[in-house]
């Protein structure tokens, strides 16, 4: 039983090792494929619904981030987002804003009824309420968030 296990273990491995390699490819433009598309695809393959990344600038607009960032949400969710004007109250995006270290969505679960709605409006579109996001911060101001959703 426990070989299985490991065994099984280092499949999961060499699979996330081959969507890392897969993605940085993508990014430096060695395959022709929409990031987007290997997104899905990795997301796909690592056992989650959806992935998301949104960079703010600190001399940009949040339309502006919204407009460059890369998820693979349905495009009526992005439209929707974008429309509503979502980042003003996407639970998600207030906590990442200040946030060190990973979180998990679970820690909205009590939130007040403007960051639920939310949530309910995002599950109707298939994003999910459960997920992990990572913060990214650098020295310039920069913050991004990868968001992986079920």
């Amino acid at each position: 039983m426990g070989h299985v296990m490991l065994q099984s273990a280092a499949v999961e491995a060499v699979d996330i090792d081959s969507s890392a390699v897969r993605l940085t490819d993508t990014i430096l433009g060695y395959i022709d494929h929409d990031l987007s598309e290997t997104l899905k695809d990795i997301a796909s393959e690592i056992g989650v619904n959806h992935i998301a990344y949104l960079r703010f600038l600190p001399d940009k607009s949040s339309d502006t981030s919204l407009l460059t960032a890369i998820v693979t949400y349905c495009r009526e969710w992005q439209v929707r987002y974008f429309i509503k004007q979502y980042v003003k109250v996407d639970p998600v995006v207030a906590h990442g804003r200040n946030a060190v270290l990973p979180f998990d969505w679970e820690m909205f679960r009590d939130s007040g009824s403007e960051a639920l709605a939310f949530l309910a409006d995002a599950a109707t579109y298939g994003v999910g309420r459960n997920g992990l996001s990572i913060p990214v911060r650098n020295r310039r101001g920069i913050f991004s968030l990868v968001s992986f959703t079920q």
